[in-house]
């Protein structure tokens, strides 16, 4: 299989605005949905939160405009666990322009800087290639790295 990964800055994606605002927190996003025509939701887990960080990020979302809700899921000791629901949606999500070239997310997206990093299984060079251009669309892609690696290792960890 081929193994790609990727950073970009998305345009337009209610994510990437708040790691563009927080640019100090890592920040993982297990996924989101697509609720309706301008609405969308996700969780992000805010990493090595800290209590003024959280109220920043509420506070934030509370307080900007496409921002409609926003809500404290879990907080422990090392992380914090936010839903939010935007009513805006990016020109397109990097889950769908994963998906439209069949490939699959391994592991969770991080943000991180203002860059969305993610990793993606292929099935072959040219598909995650064809990825790479296609996501150019969408943001500033700032890396790629394309190699190949046995399914065991990328899909499991084991070497």
């Amino acid at each position: 299989m081929f193994k790609l990964e990727f950073g970009i800055i998305h345009h337009h994606c209610p994510s990437n605005q708040l790691s563009r605002q927080f640019p100090e927190l890592r920040i993982i996003n297990p996924g989101g949905f697509v609720l309706g025509p301008n609405l969308v939701e996700e969780i992000a887990v805010i990493d090595q939160a800290t209590d003024e960080s959280v109220a920043d990020v509420l506070q934030y979302i509370s307080e900007t405009p496409k921002y409609v809700e926003c809500e404290l899921l879990e907080r422990t000791a090392h992380r914090a666990f936010i839903r939010w629901r935007a009513d805006c949606i990016p020109e397109e999500f990097c889950s769908q322009v994963v998906e439209r070239n069949r490939g699959f997310k391994i592991g969770m997206e991080e943000q991180r800087g203002g860059l969305e990093h993610w990793m993606v299984g292929c099935y072959d060079r040219q598909q995650a290639e064809q990825l790479v251009e296609d996501l150019k669309a969408i943001g500033d892609v700032e890396y790629s790295r394309i190699h190949e690696e046995s399914w065991q290792s990328a899909l499991l960890g084991v070497k």
